[in-house]
């Protein structure tokens, strides 16, 4: 017998923002497994602590959530009709972070969680609603916890002025005034002569004047003040602007004889950077010309847009998502980044995004990463199958071991172009293994080590297979690493229908279609997917975009239809691009 919703909660459920877009015969199922509660003032609905096994809407009355704070127990908020609580119970059933107590006589409906996962496995789209939801609570968390405030003034010391300093100020100043979206002055109490800097864009250049950052401030939003390591004032600034930096070793002795915290810019005969911001920049360009406005799109204008992003605390980082051959529409999201200027500043990805991931934090395109799938997929026999009698493994994995070392050369992860992470899972432990430095062929070989399709990976008393089985959508990792502003490619969202479908054709084509595409790997690749959906779901709470494709109509093994999936993503980009533009250019207070 089906259970019949129940009228008066279908009427309550349809205004929650949490199922506002589900159609009404999907909306009638949660319904139906939903429960109303009635509590009378002063009732603990649920206890900091205990397991979360319930998720809760206010139907009527106010009800409080209370935390304990450094001053004790004290209520942190206030929720009324139409709001919910308990949300992080549906994914990972942790204990309860907070109590609630009705403060009035209150109505709530109750959804336990083992009903919500038999929702979620017939409905992905209330899972993508409540990670949504989810996103927005963690997130404004996250930046009440983690927000770096925009310097307001730095203090630029040398020890050694030189006409290459003022170019390399003059950069540094336009790129984070592009970047914060303000205009920035540079103060000169080195050269005092004004009238002999470039003019650039943006940037102005103060005369000497009187050594005050507060008064300065007031005219000026953001400011670089380029002062001499023998000005007997230089110690006390240093004390009263938000951060210092060393143009040279003579500058960084003092500092440090002084004790006060810098970064050391480097400009030197190889390269130029800026420790500890990890940014390596070509000097020539960077100190003779005003790079930033006469080539924009150079290596070292890009350089200086980084560092600059870091400086404001701005970094933006990409997660790529596992996804098998879904994981191919990470390629046509790239492209649409690409056309779009939008640059980022750290990449993490797991499995097929890994492998996108990590060769494009080795400098690679879109459009070559392209080229190389459609070659490899061409004939997948010959590139990838490689069967060996099934006791570890369906394949030996040498064939797959060797293309991505073919694509990969001898790189180590900690000498590429952009910051890379990707994970595995160790068999041994059972725990999570990231890798962020050593070869990045090894690192890719494990974290696409897919369980009884490919052997697992043995590195040193580690036996690793696949990390979509552990962290299928490492935004977490990029958070952890100082990514400010997280996008994310999402290519698990969906049902596969491939699974259940029965192939046509007659005995010959199927029985190739079989070899080509064998059934075991499209039933692991998919348990591995439904299994990991609530990590990513988690994950996708510390995003602040989310590039989900309508990958619907393909399975996780369909590598044949590579241009497809490609021109799946980048559409779905190319819609997420007015929200990713607004995560990207939201200003730090």
């Amino acid at each position: 017998m089906t259970d019949r919703a129940d009228p008066e909660l279908l009427a309550g459920l349809r205004h929650l923002p949490l199922f506002v877009d589900l159609p009404v015969e999907l909306l009638e199922l949660v319904a139906a497994r939903a429960r109303r509660r009635t509590v009378e003032s002063g009732a603990v609905l649920c206890t900091a602590g205990e397991p979360g096994n319930e998720f809760f809407v206010v139907s009527a009355g106010v009800v409080h959530i209370v935390a304990p704070t450094a001053r004790g127990d004290e209520v942190v908020a206030e929720l009324g009709p139409g709001e919910w609580f308990g949300e992080m119970a549906l994914i990972t059933g942790e204990p309860r972070s907070a109590t609630v107590i009705a403060a009035s006589d209150a109505t709530v409906l109750v959804l336990a969680r083992s009903d919500f996962q038999q929702i979620l496995a017939q409905l992905p789209a209330v899972g993508l609603a409540l990670s949504h939801v989810l996103s927005r609570r963690l997130r404004a968390h996250l930046q009440r916890r983690h927000n770096r405030e925009r310097p307001g003034a730095i203090a630029a010391v040398t020890a050694s002025p030189s006409a290459p300093d003022t170019m390399l100020l003059l950069n540094i100043a336009a790129a984070l005034g592009d970047e914060a979206g303000i205009p920035v002055a540079i103060v000169d109490h080195v050269s005092k002569r004004v009238s002999e800097w470039p003019v650039v864009d943006g940037v102005t250049v103060l005369a000497d004047g009187v050594l005050d950052p507060a008064m300065l401030r007031a005219a000026h939003p953001l400011l670089i003040i380029w002062v001499a390591a023998s000005d007997a004032r230089t110690p006390a600034l240093t004390r009263q602007v938000d951060a210092v930096w060393a143009l040279d070793d003579g500058a960084a002795q003092l500092l440090e004889s002084i004790d006060v915290s810098f970064a050391r810019v480097r400009c030197e005969s190889d390269a130029v950077t800026a420790d500890p911001c990890e940014i390596q920049l070509v000097p020539a360009e960077m100190t003779r010309a005003a790079i930033t406005r006469t080539q924009p799109r150079s290596a070292a204008a890009v350089g200086l847009r980084r560092f600059a992003r870091r400086v404001l605390g701005r970094r933006v980082g990409l997660a790529l998502s596992a996804g098998g051959a879904k994981g191919l529409a990470h390629v046509g999201a790239l492209r649409c980044f690409e056309r779009a200027g939008l640059e980022f500043d750290l990449f993490a990805g797991t499995s097929m995004g890994g492998i996108v991931g990590g060769l494009i934090a080795a400098g690679r395109t879109s459009a070559s990463l392209l080229t190389s799938f459609q070659g490899f997929t061409r004939n997948i026999r010959r590139t990838l199958l490689d069967f060996t009698l099934p006791e570890v493994s369906l394949l030996r994995g040498e064939k797959k071991r060797r293309a991505i070392r073919e694509q990969t050369g001898e790189r180590q992860i900690q000498d590429l172009v952009l910051p890379f992470w990707t994970v595995a899972a160790d068999l041994v432990t059972g725990h999570e293994v990231v890798f962020g430095h050593g070869p990045l062929w090894q690192a890719l070989d494990a974290t696409s080590a897919i369980p009884a399709v490919f052997p697992p990976v043995a590195l040193h008393d580690q036996v690793l297979v696949d990390g979509w089985v552990v962290n299928p959508l490492p935004a977490d990792i990029l958070r952890r690493e100082g990514a400010d502003i997280v996008i994310a490619v999402d290519t698990s969202a969906g049902v596969d229908p491939t699974v259940r479908t029965e192939q046509h054709g007659n005995a010959l084509q199927r029985l190739r279609h079989r070899l080509a595409n064998p059934a075991i790997v499209r039933v692991v690749l998919r348990a591995m997917e439904v299994g990991a959906r609530e990590r990513t779901l988690a994950n996708l709470a510390l995003v602040d975009v989310a590039v989900q494709p309508d990958l619907t109509a393909f399975s996780v093994a369909d590598v044949q239809h590579v241009d497809e999936i490609v021109e799946r993503g980048e559409a779905a980009a190319e819609a997420a691009l007015p929200a990713i533009r607004a995560a990207m250019q939201r200003r730090l207070a």
